[in-house]
């Protein structure tokens, strides 16, 4: 039991950074497509994590042949080795955390086939016609992804480096039993469907400060941060503060006070959850 709950506290820890240095990128959980490679204790922790941030479309798939078992048990759609590839190509979001000794996600499963050949284009070399903005987190140990990704056109590498150099995981864990108390609680029906109330305006006000984001990285890049580390700092930076308000949103909404958030979030900022929902869905159509 006790190895157990030192297990428990090590990964809940672990794939909390993770997370929330995602949180850098993606403005609405709820719209990203992931894929879960595992089905061991991390990919359990992992998943019950992503669905407290509002994940919903989530599939998983285990290079040892377990997934339809954890799929059953967790109401998940698994997949098979045939079509791991191509759910790969098309996730928005990939995880990784098995306990496999070699890399089970590299180029090969990454890369869209070359149309003009019918064949994969050549490991390291850019995909244009790669899927946007596409992140891929790495929480195996030893590696589970071939870094060789990270050079892949529209993909974002995310490893235990990045996470440790972030924030060290022991600094961490003494108040680890503390937040899991906080997320058991968090998974109470009535909890979620509070904090589904104020999704909304969260995802229009992290829409509206990524938007802030692209255009500031852009300048960048047409000054010359050719070795990204412009982007990374102020990515990092825009998940630092937005992490508090999401927090807070949360919070607001668990007390039944998600009028609150609304109504600040239309204040300081004159958005509205209405506004951003209508033009997210004229960009779908665009």
């Amino acid at each position: 039991m006790k190895n157990d709950t030192a297990l428990s506290r090590a990964g809940r820890s672990l794939v909390r950074l993770a997370l929330e240095l995602a949180d850098s990128r993606i403005a609405d959980w709820g719209a990203e497509r992931v894929l879960l490679v595992g089905t061991g204790s991390y990919a359990a922790v992992t998943l019950a994590t992503l669905r407290e941030r509002g994940a919903t479309d989530i599939t998983v798939h285990s290079p040892s042949g377990r997934a339809a078992i954890f799929a059953k048990k967790h109401g998940l759609r698994a997949i098979t080795a045939g079509e791991y590839a191509d759910v790969a190509r098309r996730s928005t979001l990939l995880i990784t955390c098995t306990a496999a000794t070699e890399p089970v996600l590299g180029p090969t499963q990454l890369q869209h086939p070359d149309p003009s050949t019918g064949s994969e284009t050549t490991p390291g070399c850019p995909v244009t016609h790669h899927a946007a903005g596409q992140l891929v987190i790495d929480l195996g140990m030893p590696r589970n992804v071939d870094p060789a990704v990270a050079h892949l056109e529209g993909v974002a590498l995310l490893d235990l480096e990045t996470i440790r150099l972030h924030a060290p995981l022991e600094e961490l864990q003494a108040t680890d039993a503390a937040r899991s108390i906080v997320r058991a609680a968090a998974a109470d029906f009535h909890v979620v469907g509070a904090r589904q109330s104020v999704t909304p305006a969260v995802v229009a006000l992290r829409s509206h400060i990524f938007g802030l984001l692209e255009d500031e990285i852009e300048r960048a890049r047409r000054r010359g941060d050719e070795d990204g580390r412009v982007e990374q700092a102020m990515r990092h930076l825009a998940g630092v503060l937005l992490h508090t308000p999401t927090t807070r949103a949360h919070d607001l909404a668990d007390s039944g006070r998600a009028h609150e958030f609304h109504a600040a979030l239309e204040t300081l900022y004159g958005l509205t959850a209405e506004a951003s929902a209508s033009e997210a869905s004229g960009s779908a159509t665009a």
